[in-house]
């Protein structure tokens, strides 16, 4: 949406005191900018850390993986 990095946060319930883990874009708390004024917030909702984590790691399996990507990972690494 507004094109900014995820960032980890946690917090923590008021009620049960669990400790909760998820990433928000960095718009959703903008600073101000020279001119004084803050950008409008992004509207993206957060994303759950486990979740998130869990659909990377699956597409990094999936592209790992592959001999075909592993060579081409090694011949640019010794390029």
């Amino acid at each position: 949406r507004c094109k900014k990095p995820m960032r980890g946060v946690s917090g923590t319930s008021k009620t049960k005191g669990r400790r909760y883990h998820y990433y928000e874009c960095a718009g959703k708390k903008p600073k101000k900018g020279a001119d004084g004024k803050r950008p409008p917030k992004c509207s993206k909702r957060n994303e759950r850390k486990f979740e998130l984590e869990s659909t990377v790691l699956y597409i990094l399996e999936d592209i790992l993986s592959s001999q075909e990507n592993l060579a081409s990972i090694a011949a640019d690494a010794a390029a």
